[in-house]
């Protein structure tokens, strides 16, 4: 191992780097003054790991003699704007991080990486489109790409059908492509913040192993019904989605639900058949479309919230509803521990359950 992390005034690393045949860890990481690697560094056959991140490299000597290398980590790279087209020659990598980098493109050499189980390009702002040749990392598990400028996913993404976490939080991806629903192994999509996102495929049905749905802060007019069948599906986070018109029904495997509504739009909302629920928190965004009435106060439509009797495993219950007089009767929720009600037009309250 040759660790010089932090070395903040290490500006060249010698040639003779090259002739450490048995260095297996190559730590760089935050020598904030490196600009450049020698060429030799790719002749390091034993290296396993070589981490980079916070350093001002604009390029990465790799061959096919890194027969070993699974880790490279580049991350805050600031003058890093290409991968070589060598990177396709490292069979062994399994790790390859670029987050915070100023790269504009992938390489399609990047299809040759067999092994690679993480991609992770987060806050790569200037990267606008993946290629194609991505469809061929078949045994990638976990894709971010977070906060780039990317706004679709091609088609070939359902070739990967070994991924188990796609994450796309602040990006400004429009749709996800119909091929989704053939990543069988998908177990969570992280698409918060996604201001661009119009629409969700009736194919996400196909994702039998969905978890963890993140939702949050998007655009999206609507669910699809197929939402229903994702049987495994524990958390569906909807949180300032407030361009919901609809909501259909929701898997009964739900443990937690959070979902903040426009009433203007969304007018009710059904959650007879989540018998397994544990937690919701459910609030009427009213900042843009409550008026104020003839007495001062804020007129709000209330939500007709239908099934609330029927949850009768939740734990936690967070109601933020202006325009609710009273509340639905809920003497069936035997389980409840924590109640959260704002609630300022509220009037009347039932006997709860005692627990």
């Amino acid at each position: 191992m040759l660790i010089l992390e932090y070395c903040s005034h290490l500006v060249r690393i010698d040639p003779s780097i090259g002739q450490l045949q048995r260095l297996q860890i190559l730590d760089l990481k935050f020598c904030t003054d490196l600009g450049n690697l020698p060429r030799e560094l790719d002749s390091l056959e034993a290296l396993r790991e070589l981490r980079l991140d916070g350093t001002y490299i604009e390029d990465i000597p790799v061959s096919q003699d890194m027969k070993h290398l699974k880790t490279l980590s580049a991350c805050n790279c600031k003058s890093l704007a290409r991968l070589s087209s060598e990177i396709g020659d490292i069979k062994s990598l399994e790790f390859l991080s670029i987050d915070g980098s100023e790269l504009t493109t992938l390489p399609d050499s990047i299809k040759r990486l067999e092994k690679l189980k993480q991609l992770s390009l987060r806050d790569c702002r200037l990267l606008w489109k993946l290629p194609d040749a991505i469809g061929n990392l078949t045994s990638l598990e976990n894709l971010d790409l977070s906060s780039t400028g990317i706004d679709k996913l091609p088609h070939a993404i359902g070739n990967m059908h070994h991924l188990k976490m796609l994450k796309m939080d602040g990006s400004f991806i429009r749709k996800f492509p119909r091929s989704i629903g053939m990543l069988k192994k998908l177990e969570e999509i992280h698409a918060s913040r996604c201001r661009s996102l119009e629409k969700i495929p009736e194919e996400i049905k196909g994702l039998s192993r969905l978890r963890n749905l993140v939702l949050s802060d998007s655009n999206i007019p609507s669910l699809p019904g197929s939402i229903s069948s994702l049987s495994h599906l524990q958390n569906l986070d909807l949180y300032g989605c407030d361009n919901l018109h609809e909501v259909p029904l929701l898997p009964t495997s739900l443990a937690t639900l959070h979902l903040t509504y426009d009433s203007s739009k969304l007018k009710s909302l059904d959650i007879s058949n989540l018998t397994n629920l544990k937690e919701l928190y459910l609030a009427n965004n009213m900042e843009e479309e409550a008026s104020p009435g003839t007495d001062g106060y804020l007129m709000v439509e209330p939500i007709s919230l239908l099934g609330i009797g029927k949850v009768t495993k939740v734990e936690t219950l967070k109601l933020c509803l202006p325009g609710f007089t009273k509340l639905p009767e809920m003497d069936a929720l035997k389980q409840l521990r924590k109640l959260d009600l704002q609630c300022p037009d509220l009037q009347h309250l039932h006997d709860y359950p005692k627990v």
